[in-house]
């Protein structure tokens, strides 16, 4: 059975370390939480239909006659959702913790409260890092997953090193979105610089994200620009070159950077820019070949309820079960979620990429 608090690198004197408090974790970049980005839908449990009715065209003529002109009828048009169960275990006994570190073992006696630590620190503190990894973990597989993930080596645009199985599961909003707006579409913006052969041809040239943004703006679709919970997702490749912009020059209303409840904000044209700090990390992590990264920069001007995430519950992302194995004497978390997400409709949206 494996251990999940690993101390074997602790170097420990004989006066232990006796405090949780004083353990000293791993930094990690926590992402918003799915609900600053997305609509959620909950109770979507098997694959069900969602349906989007167009619109029924001017047919008003003059009247000829004693017979009406005819109307046009109605178009419609589907997707489904289709959740996949993501699942894992994590397994800990305590008796395989290193016998100089008392940080948690405070067991009164050894049958059972030795073995059992399900209401234990040492217990409580594992099930803080795996909402910490699933805080960090879910908005990637929302965003970069992808039924048909390959690695560079055959012929994908995956790292080589990747584990595809934790990415191959559902197809994520990346792969939806560049499916549906592309090449020729008018709500399709190239990045130029995405194209470069090697990092350093990649990088954004000044005063390039206005540019970008200008054009996302121009292209979007009248309703989108109509809608109050517009804005634009980006990479921080591209907030880090549009502040630089803002810094030097002056670009009159609605191109700022404001300081809200203590953190900077931008706006473009008065829409809020969310910047995606982990958009970049992730292409870092999972789309790197080595020469170069697979499209670094990009820019979603869409809304939230556009490109929402669909689940059984939203608490299976915190509610885990746990429970004591007296035979193995292991204490057992499950973790097991239903996921996925959907680009809904086109004209609601520009990308640029």
């Amino acid at each position: 059975m494996s251990n999940l608090i690993n101390v074997q690198d602790l170097t420990l004197s004989p006066e232990e370390v006796k405090d949780v408090a004083k353990v000293i974790l791993e930094r990690v970049f926590v992402k918003g939480a799915l609900s600053d980005y997305h609509a959620i839908e909950q109770g979507i449990q098997h694959k069900s239909q969602i349906v989007f009715a167009g619109k029924i065209e001017d047919s008003l003529k003059k009247a000829t006659g004693c017979v009406p002109n005819t109307g046009t009828g109605v178009t419609f048009s589907e997707k489904f959702w289709e959740p996949e169960i993501f699942d894992s275990r994590w397994e800990h006994c305590s008796a395989e913790l290193n016998k100089l570190v008392k940080i948690f073992q405070k067991a009164s006696k050894m049958n059972p409260d030795f073995y059992d630590r399900i209401d234990s620190q040492e217990l409580g503190f594992v099930i803080s890092l795996i909402e910490q990894m699933l805080n960090d973990s879910l908005p990637t597989k929302v965003w970069f997953s992808n039924k048909n993930a390959e690695t560079y080596t055959d012929g994908g645009n995956f790292t080589n090193t990747i584990d595809l199985d934790k990415y191959n599961v559902i197809n994520g909003l990346w792969v939806q979105i560049m499916s549906e707006i592309n090449s020729g579409d008018f709500n399709y913006v190239s990045i130029t610089q995405n194209a470069g052969a090697s990092y350093s041809l990649q990088v954004l040239p000044a005063d390039s994200a206005v540019d970008y943004l200008g054009k996302c703006f121009d292209q979007a679709d009248s309703r989108l620009l109509q809608d109050p919970s517009a804005m634009f997702y980006v990479t921080r490749s591209i907030a880090d070159n549009y502040r630089k912009t803002l810094r030097s020059k002056n670009l009159g209303a609605g191109f700022m950077e404001v300081v809200e409840n203590g953190r900077p904000q931008l706006y473009f044209e008065g829409y809020k820019i969310t910047v995606r700090d982990d958009w970049d990390r992730d292409i870092k992590a999972l789309h790197d070949n080595g020469t170069k990264l697979d499209k670094p920069h990009r820019i979603l001007f869409t809304t939230p309820e556009n490109i929402p995430v669909g689940t059984l519950s939203t608490d299976d992302f915190t509610a885990f079960a746990s429970f004591y194995d007296q035979y193995r004497k292991s204490n057992v978390i499950d973790v097991s979620l239903s996921l996925d997400t959907k680009f809904l409709e086109n004209y609601m949206a520009v990308a640029a990429y």
